[in-house]
């Protein structure tokens, strides 16, 4: 796959939308936290290597690793 170049809005509104993003850390299951930590869900569950790409990324982004949720 060719690479990808973002501009400096396109990396931001990224940035925006994946520290919002948890993963909840036994099914997978991906979701946002919401008020006082209520895990709201994307009904989307990602398997271990999407999880890992999405990581990825966000850590490109500057963001470090993306949160998980134990509940």
């Amino acid at each position: 796959m060719a690479e990808t170049k973002l501009t400096a809005e396109e990396a931001q509104a990224l940035r925006t939308v994946l520290c919002a993003v948890v993963v909840k850390r036994r099914t997978g299951e991906l979701g946002i936290i919401h008020g006082a930590e209520r895990f709201v869900s994307t009904h989307r569950i990602l398997k271990q290597a999407d999880r890992d790409a999405l990581d990825g990324a966000a850590r490109k982004l500057g963001l470090g690793s993306i949160r998980e949720y134990a509940g």
